[in-house]
């Protein structure tokens, strides 16, 4: 019996090991869809004459837009339907995958929203400019140059590529980031660079503070204005005193029976009629006298 067991213990190995010596690694694919489809166009410096470097030499030629480049082997095509340029890998239109999957023909550029539709892209260091004026179509210019907020381009978000935001000099706007324009926001350009940086310095200084000392610095502040409320009631309650003991309004005097204040005569000092008649009377108006 023990025989037996030990023997069909064997043979039942032999499936496992089979196995396993005839497995062999599957073949992975990528997807398609990792593939670059098509992306938006290189815009030329609105300043300089409108020549394609040579990192873009495609030019994309069109007579109602602003001149852009696409990336050398790629055509450029211009889409009625958007108003825009796009770069596609093959002559084939990748209008679809560009408005799909925005981003630029390279990746090392920056991507903005265009007006009316579509996107541009800038080197980097460049901003986004959409003129309000002329031809359509995005233009970059320098990163030190000044540029209105009214016409600074939206930096957009390019799928699967990092986002650095370029800032506009002077007392122009900082470029506005976001994600395809719609739920994009802008920076405040009436804060100057310096205030600002001050501002956040002072504010993570104290969020680093720990509990103790904010506890420490609170009931320090609450101390001093305690006291400073006594010092003010004990200089009130003296000037009080002063004023309930030399007379009314701190002004003194003598009043003569009438309870007219007789002018020339301090207080306390005895009345003398001029005339020489008469008794004379001294009346002392002292706040709390009853009599």
């Amino acid at each position: 019996m023990a025989i037996i067991l030990i023997a069909t213990s064997i043979l039942a190995l032999f499936p496992i090991v089979d196995a396993s010596s005839r497995a062999e690694p599957a073949i992975q694919h990528l997807s398609g869809r990792a593939e670059y489809q098509g992306g938006w166009p290189l815009a030329l410096i609105g300043t300089a004459s409108p020549s394609c470097p040579a990192s873009a030499s495609e030019s994309c030629s069109s007579e109602v837009q602003n001149p852009a480049c696409c990336p050398s082997g790629q055509t450029c095509i211009f889409s009625s339907s958007t108003y825009a340029s796009y770069c596609c890998p093959t002559t084939a239109d990748c209008n679809t995958a560009v408005l799909n999957f925005p981003r630029c023909s390279n990746s090392t550029w920056n991507m903005f929203v265009q007006k009316p539709s579509g996107y541009f892209c800038c080197e980097p260091g460049m901003i986004g400019v959409n003129p309000s004026s002329g031809m359509s179509g995005g233009l970059c210019e320098p990163g030190d140059q000044h540029v209105p907020t009214s016409i600074l381009a939206t930096l957009a978000t390019q799928v699967g590529v990092a986002t650095s935001a370029p800032t506009a000099k002077g007392n122009t706007n900082t470029t506005a980031t976001g994600g395809g324009g719609s739920g994009a926001t802008q920076t405040n350009p009436s804060q100057s660079s310096s205030s600002s940086s001050s501002h956040n310095s002072t504010m993570d200084t104290i969020s680093h503070w720990s509990l103790a000392a904010k506890v420490g610095i609170g009931a320090a502040v609450v101390v001093a204005f305690v006291l400073l409320l006594v010092v003010s009631c004990l200089i009130k309650r003296r000037r009080n005193r002063i004023f309930y003991k030399h007379g009314v309004e701190m002004q003194g005097g003598q009043y003569d029976e009438y309870g007219n204040l007789v002018p020339g005569y301090s207080p306390y000092e005895p009345y003398r009629r001029q005339d020489g008649n008469g008794n004379n009377v001294t009346v002392n108006v002292v706040h709390g006298d009853q009599h």
